[in-house]
């Protein structure tokens, strides 16, 4: 009765349901050893305060996994694992739902209007949280300017990768999921705060003016910022190893539009960019797995 017991209790509430790490085989992929994961949402749309939003994610090979939420305030908050501590390793092809505990989602919408973001990062090599912890517990402070993204949150991306695997060291795949709160955006309202600092929603509103000196270039190269093109399908374009910023200020000049959107980054020295030819395509699992953080 004591073993059945157990079980029970790891069926109903488990707090580390990921199977325990292995010595992973990874093949390569596109001539790289990263693992594919991939993000998704339980609905799609504008989102409304007190939203309950379900996040899920699957990795195309065995891999340890963190992921993160950018609030549209920029501030930043671990989604998964819920503690350092926890057991972060995902089994390829499994699809995985995170949940806090009891709760039946993974964060509550608290944002004020905005542009917010959920992000991952998946490795066969363990992370190091050391620079992200205090004591038992997370600390944020080190991913940003005190626990806030000022800037793009590409590069915030980056920057996890840089903290949790020091130097780029190892094999990794990241994904970047926006989301808006109250209506669509076209940019993360944080994204202002690097040149005017930050300041609360209801006593700065930037969607509202144009900014006098500079003026803002969107890129929305696929090859760098892969769109879904549906829930039951979701098409996933080989990304490359370091995301570029996607969103770029330019001292504004008096004849040019504050918002300016730009299909294809500028090419490099030989005037030449990789093509986006490869993809890989990702299928729902049909019984996720509910991780509780």
């Amino acid at each position: 009765m004591t073993w059945l017991a157990l079980a029970a209790l790891w069926i109903l509430t488990p707090s580390d349901p990921i199977d325990p790490p292995v010595a992973p085989a990874v093949p390569g992929r596109q001539g790289d050893q990263s693992p594919s994961i991939e993000l998704w949402m339980d609905r799609e749309g504008v989102f409304q305060p007190n939203d309950e939003i379900r996040v899920s994610f699957q990795t195309a090979f065995n891999a340890y996994t963190t992921v993160l939420r950018i609030d549209t305030d920029g501030r930043i908050q671990v989604l998964f694992p819920g503690s350092p501590w926890r057991n972060n390793w995902a089994r390829a092809g499994r699809e995985y739902e995170i949940k806090p505990g009891p709760a039946r989602h993974t964060f509550l919408v608290d944002d004020y209007p905005g542009q917010g973001y959920v992000i991952a990062v998946a490795s066969p090599t363990p992370f190091s949280f050391s620079g992200m912890v205090s004591g038992e517990e997370w600390d944020e402070r080190s991913l940003g300017s005190e626990g806030w993204v000022e800037g793009d949150p590409y590069e915030a991306l980056m920057n996890l990768v840089d903290v949790i695997l020091p130097g780029g060291n190892g094999d990794y795949d990241y994904d970047i999921l926006p989301y808006d709160v109250g209506e669509t955006h076209e940019y993360p309202r944080f994204l202002c705060y690097d040149c005017h600092a930050h300041a609360a929603f209801p006593a700065w509103n930037p969607y509202e003016t144009a900014c006098t000196r500079m003026r803002l270039v969107i890129y929305d190269d696929p090859y760098y910022y892969p769109a879904r093109e549906s829930r039951s399908m979701r098409v996933v374009f080989t990304r490359p190893r370091r995301v570029e910023p996607r969103f770029v200020f330019e001292h504004r000049k008096p004849n040019l539009p504050y918002i300016e959107k730009a299909n294809r980054r500028p090419v490099n020295d030989t005037g030449a960019r990789r093509s986006v030819t490869d993809r890989i395509t990702v299928k729902r699992h049909p019984d996720p797995v509910h991780l509780f953080r």
